[in-house]
């Protein structure tokens, strides 16, 4: 199995490229990124590319599934930035993949996203999952996690108090309700792989964990 891979350095894709790299399923895990590649890897191709030309840019030959892990905040990013990160790149990627002949595309989107609703980071989200969608590929994932637990190379101040209280709000909701608790990025990370790697054919929302 040949996998490309966007959004390499954040949360959930440096987990996701560890558990790849890992799993001897995969023949040749494709990175593209804008910075230089930091190890090297017998299956690793990594692509250091300009995400503004990623349309151009984001070679998708060959490739049997592309996983698309970018995500960015308002607070970090703004508004603008956010629609740029989470919409626009992952869009341009989506159509340089279908262009490409790839026949699976999975991506993170988020608990709640819907192009209806009073959030902007949510609306954004729904207008990217609509994206996908009208490009119709073969198999097309969509994850919505809740929030992410793990340790990121950045501070997010809100996040870090959510994260401080999640052993408790996650013991609050049972059964139906797991969908809303926080996840660790390593086992979104895990969902993501296994879903690309059962194809299964359609467009396909998942709330995790998948179990």
């Amino acid at each position: 199995m040949r996998v490309g891979l966007i959004g390499a350095t954040g949360l959930v894709g440096a987990a996701a490229l560890d558990q790849l790299l890992a799993d001897d399923a995969v023949d040749q895990v494709r990175v593209w990124a804008r910075r230089p590649a930091p190890f090297a890897h017998p299956r690793l191709e990594w692509l250091q590319v300009d995400f503004e030309q990623l349309a151009n840019h984001a070679r998708c030959d060959d490739l049997d599934t592309v996983l698309c892990c970018l995500g960015t905040t308002t607070g970090k990013a703004g508004r603008d930035g956010l629609v740029k990160v989470d919409h626009d790149y992952v869009l341009a990627l989506a159509e340089a993949a279908k262009s490409a002949g790839v026949p699976g595309f999975a991506v993170i989107s988020a608990l709640g996203a819907s192009t209806n609703s009073p959030s902007h980071y949510s609306r954004v989200k729904g207008r990217m999952e609509n994206g996908l969608r009208a490009l119709g590929f073969k198999s097309l994932e969509i994850l919505r996690p809740s929030l992410l637990l793990g340790e990121r190379s950045e501070s997010r101040r809100a996040e870090d108090l959510a994260q401080a209280c999640a052993p408790v709000l996650n013991a609050l909701l049972p059964g139906p309700l797991k969908r809303y608790r926080a996840i660790e990025g390593r086992q979104v990370a895990a969902d993501l792989i296994q879903v690309a790697k059962q194809a299964e054919p359609g467009a396909h929302i998942r709330f995790l964990p998948l179990s």
